[in-house]
Protein backbone atom coordinates (compact mmCIF):
# COMPACT_ATOMS: atom_id res chain seq x y z
CA UNK A 1 0.00 0.00 0.00
CA UNK A 2 1.21 3.49 -1.03
CA UNK A 3 1.86 6.33 1.93
CA UNK A 4 -1.00 8.12 0.13
CA UNK A 5 -3.24 4.69 -0.20
CA UNK A 6 -2.23 4.90 3.57
CA UNK A 7 -3.45 8.73 4.36
CA UNK A 8 -6.75 7.97 2.26
CA UNK A 9 -7.81 4.74 4.22
CA UNK A 10 -6.99 6.90 7.33
CA UNK A 11 -9.49 9.61 6.41
CA UNK A 12 -12.03 7.61 5.23
CA UNK A 13 -12.05 5.84 8.47
CA UNK A 14 -12.75 8.62 10.07
CA UNK A 15 -15.47 9.66 7.83
CA UNK A 16 -17.15 6.46 8.81
CA UNK A 17 -16.55 6.92 12.37
CA UNK A 18 -18.11 10.60 11.68
CA UNK A 19 -21.04 9.25 9.73
CA UNK A 20 -21.48 6.83 12.37
CA UNK A 21 -22.00 8.95 14.91
CA UNK A 22 -24.30 10.82 12.56
CA UNK A 23 -26.68 8.14 11.86
CA UNK A 24 -26.74 7.33 15.83
CA UNK A 25 -27.76 10.84 16.85
CA UNK A 26 -30.26 11.12 13.92
CA UNK A 27 -28.49 13.96 12.66
CA UNK A 28 -28.67 12.59 9.02
CA UNK A 29 -31.55 10.52 7.58
CA UNK A 30 -30.94 6.65 8.35
CA UNK A 31 -31.23 5.12 4.62
CA UNK A 32 -28.96 8.34 3.27
CA UNK A 33 -26.44 7.88 6.56
CA UNK A 34 -26.56 3.85 5.69
CA UNK A 35 -26.08 5.03 1.76
CA UNK A 36 -22.78 7.27 2.47
CA UNK A 37 -21.13 4.63 4.49
CA UNK A 38 -21.42 1.88 2.23
CA UNK A 39 -19.98 4.41 -0.83
CA UNK A 40 -16.93 4.76 2.13
CA UNK A 41 -16.42 1.04 2.57
CA UNK A 42 -16.64 0.22 -1.11
CA UNK A 43 -13.72 3.40 -1.41
CA UNK A 44 -11.69 1.56 1.46
CA UNK A 45 -12.39 -1.71 0.28
CA UNK A 46 -10.73 -0.69 -2.82
CA UNK A 47 -7.37 0.42 -1.00
CA UNK A 48 -7.58 -2.23 1.20
CA UNK A 49 -10.94 -4.27 3.18
CA UNK A 50 -11.21 -3.64 6.76
CA UNK A 51 -11.47 -6.20 9.08
CA UNK A 52 -15.13 -5.70 9.44
CA UNK A 53 -18.25 -6.28 8.13
CA UNK A 54 -18.94 -4.03 5.82
CA UNK A 55 -21.51 -6.16 3.87
CA UNK A 56 -24.63 -5.54 5.69
CA UNK A 57 -24.19 -1.73 5.06
CA UNK A 58 -23.80 -2.49 1.23
CA UNK A 59 -26.65 -5.24 1.48
CA UNK A 60 -29.09 -2.46 2.56
CA UNK A 61 -27.87 0.41 0.61
CA UNK A 62 -28.21 -1.94 -2.58
CA UNK A 63 -31.64 -2.50 -1.22
CA UNK A 64 -32.47 1.01 -2.06
CA UNK A 65 -31.13 1.83 -5.32
CA UNK A 66 -34.79 2.06 -6.39
CA UNK A 67 -35.44 4.59 -4.13
CA UNK A 68 -34.42 8.65 -3.96
CA UNK A 69 -32.53 9.94 -1.07
CA UNK A 70 -31.37 13.25 0.21
CA UNK A 71 -32.35 15.94 -1.39
CA UNK A 72 -33.19 13.95 -4.53
CA UNK A 73 -36.62 13.66 -3.27
CA UNK A 74 -37.80 17.27 -3.67
CA UNK A 75 -37.91 15.87 -7.24
CA UNK A 76 -40.90 13.47 -6.87
CA UNK A 77 -44.56 14.43 -6.52
CA UNK A 78 -45.96 13.88 -2.38
CA UNK A 79 -47.61 10.91 -3.71
CA UNK A 80 -44.94 8.94 -4.75
CA UNK A 81 -42.69 9.91 -2.13
CA UNK A 82 -45.44 8.39 0.68
CA UNK A 83 -45.21 5.57 -1.31
CA UNK A 84 -41.83 5.00 -1.25
CA UNK A 85 -41.49 6.20 2.13
CA UNK A 86 -44.00 3.06 3.57
CA UNK A 87 -41.27 0.76 1.46
CA UNK A 88 -38.32 2.09 3.30
CA UNK A 89 -39.93 1.55 6.42
CA UNK A 90 -40.25 -2.03 5.67
CA UNK A 91 -36.53 -2.15 4.89
CA UNK A 92 -35.47 -0.60 8.05
CA UNK A 93 -37.35 -2.39 9.94
CA UNK A 94 -35.20 -5.23 8.70
CA UNK A 95 -31.89 -4.01 8.87
CA UNK A 96 -31.79 -1.20 11.47
CA UNK A 97 -31.12 -2.86 14.70
CA UNK A 98 -28.12 -4.63 12.86
CA UNK A 99 -26.77 -1.54 11.28
CA UNK A 100 -27.05 0.78 14.34
CA UNK A 101 -25.04 -2.07 16.66
CA UNK A 102 -22.33 -2.08 12.95
CA UNK A 103 -22.32 1.69 13.60
CA UNK A 104 -21.59 1.82 17.18
CA UNK A 105 -19.12 -0.95 16.64
CA UNK A 106 -17.62 1.42 14.22
CA UNK A 107 -16.86 4.24 16.41
CA UNK A 108 -15.88 2.16 19.39
CA UNK A 109 -13.15 0.25 17.44
CA UNK A 110 -11.67 2.79 15.44
CA UNK A 111 -12.59 6.56 16.83
CA UNK A 112 -9.52 8.26 18.32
Amino acid sequence: MTEYELERKKKLIGDLVGNSRRILSNEIAFPLGIHIMAKIFRWINDIEPLNFNSQEFIDYDNQLDDYPLGSDRLKYKIDILIKYEKEIIELNELYRSKLMRLSKDIIDKYAI
